[in-house]
C-alpha cells in the first residue's frame, strides 16, 4: 500500500535471490575464505567492497586471500565482486522501475554514468536498451525511469 512496503519487498526478494544462487554455487567445493567472501559479497554489494575488507573478514593477507581465490574460482575478487554487481543490476532492470541513478546510488557506484559504461562494455548495450528489451515493455514512454 505504500513505497515503503514495496521496497520491503524488493529487499525481501532480492535477498532470496541472493540464498538461492549462493546455494547452486555451493555445490562446487570451495574453502570456508572463499565462501566467506562470497557470502559477503552477495550481502554487502550496496557496500564498498575491496580485497582488504574481504582479507579483514576472512583474517587472512590480502595477496593470499586474492591468489586463493583466484585459484578456486577462476576469477579475480574485483572481477567477481563487478559480476555479482552486474547482476543485481540486470535484476533490478528486469524486475523494478528503479532509475539507473537509484541503481548506480544502491550498488554504490562511484556515477551512474560510470554503472552505464560498464554495463555497456559488458552486455553491448545501454541499460535502457537493456531494460526496454527485458522489461516486458517495448515501449516506456518519455518519461521511464531510464530518462533520469
Amino acid at each position: 500500500e505504500s513505497v515503503s512496503e514495496i521496497y520491503a519487498i524488493h529487499k525481501e526478494m532480492l535477498t532470496y535471490y541472493v540464498k538461492q544462487v549462493i546455494s547452486i554455487q555451493r555445490k562446487t567445493v570451495l574453502s570456508k575464505p572463499v565462501i566467506q567472501c562470497m557470502d559477503y559479497i552477495y550481502y554487502h554489494l550496496h557496500e564498498t567492497l575491496n580485497g582488504q575488507i574481504l582479507a579483514d573478514i576472512t583474517d587472512l593477507n590480502r595477496s593470499y586471500l586474492s591468489t586463493l581465490f583466484h585459484k578456486e574460482t577462476g576469477s579475480t575478487l574485483s572481477d567477481y565482486i563487478m559480476s555479482k554487481k552486474m547482476e543485481a543490476v540486470e535484476n533490478m532492470l528486469k524486475y523494478s522501475e528503479y532509475t539507473l541513478s537509484e541503481i548506480s546510488e544502491y550498488l554504490n557506484f562511484s556515477s551512474y554514468s560510470y554503472l552505464a559504461k560498464v554495463f555497456r562494455e559488458r552486455h553491448g548495450m545501454s541499460p535502457r536498451e537493456y531494460r526496454k528489451r527485458y522489461f516486458g515493455h517495448s515501449d516506456m514512454g518519455e518519461n521511464s525511469p531510464m530518462d533520469s
